[in-house]
């Protein structure tokens, strides 16, 4: 089981160490000493194809947290479904509920716009 002291120790050379935790989820050390990301890698039920889905850094992303992301995406690849496409369409949908205005703004955006066009007939 890989330990915070374990963590802060690792150095590129000693290549990618397995959680122990949760299946498939490994920390892939980077230049500086004592960092690295997340990688969980799985199976795609969709592609049956190998994947590598990026959890965060280390020290930023904790181990309990990476094992909290981990354990999330091992039960969505359990429900058949593949992580990473259901991550994009999260992400997708946020996207579209942050574009997409309130009732209260587009009412007052139609109401100027309105107002406008009956203050000044010519131009609407």
């Amino acid at each position: 089981m890989l330990t915070d002291a374990k963590a802060r120790r690792l150095k590129l050379e000693d290549g990618p160490v397995r959680d122990g935790g949760v299946p498939g989820l490994y920390l892939f050390p980077s230049a500086e000493p004592g960092h690295g990301k997340w990688i969980y890698r799985f199976t795609s039920p969709l592609t049956a194809k190998r994947r590598d889905m990026g959890m965060g850094s280390y020290p930023a992303i904790s181990i309990a947290e990476a094992r909290d992301f981990a354990m999330e995406a091992r039960r969505i690849v359990q429900r058949r479904e593949d992580p990473i496409e259901s991550r994009k369409a999260d992400l997708e949908a946020a996207s579209l509920t942050r574009q997409m205005p309130t009732f209260e703004a587009a009412a007052r955006l139609v109401h100027t716009e309105v107002s406008r066009a009956f203050r000044n007939p010519k131009h609407a």
